[in-house]
């Protein structure tokens, strides 16, 4: 049996990819002045944080049966993935704040716009580097097809709490207009 919680969060890995393809587009697009819906801008962070709130807290399922292995323990790297994943959602939230208050008489504050979303972009490449770098090869050396039946279901509750079709329709038609 392969390692299904390895399998579903590559997949998502895959997207997140992506994703990170279309920020890098629209930063480069808001910083040359092309036109970029800033509500369009909004629904896609939106959509985004979604998907990705639902992709960590998987995430945070497998960290609690990684944790209790010694030589986890003594990685930061659980740490420094759960500040990530805290300090992506500053970005988006500081990016959606700015767009609610921009006026079009205020240029300075849109200029912050593509600031947090490159951030974002950098940190989210970055971070899921050192996931497939770091964290995966965790999963694939620890978690055992026992836990791995656990960890799926509850990706199922997570899933069906979150409902991310809505979001993952507005994230897939963004990457084929950035592509």
């Amino acid at each position: 049996m392969g390692n299904k919680v390895l399998s579903t969060l590559k997949k998502e890995h895959v997207v997140a990819k992506s994703i990170v393809t279309v920020l890098f587009r629209i930063v480069e697009d808001l910083r040359t002045g092309k036109s970029v819906s800033l509500l369009y801008l909004k629904e896609l962070i939106e959509a985004i944080s979604r998907v990705m709130e639902m992709h960590h807290r998987k995430e945070m399922e497998v960290f609690a049966y990684l944790t209790p292995h010694e030589e986890i323990a003594k990685e930061d790297l659980l740490d420094v993935l759960t500040e990530e994943h805290n300090l992506g959602y500053e970005y988006f939230a500081n990016a959606v704040r700015i767009i609610d208050h921009a006026d079009k008489a205020n240029n300075e504050k849109h200029e912050l716009i593509p600031f947090h979303v490159d951030e974002y972009a950098k940190l989210l490449k970055e971070h899921i580097r050192k996931e497939e770098n770091g964290f995966f090869p965790m999963i694939k050396k620890f978690i055992t097809e026992e836990e791995q039946d656990k960890i799926l279901k509850a990706f199922g509750k997570i899933e069906q709490e979150l409902q991310s079709r809505k979001e993952m329709a507005v994230i897939e038609s963004a990457i084929q207009k950035f592509r």
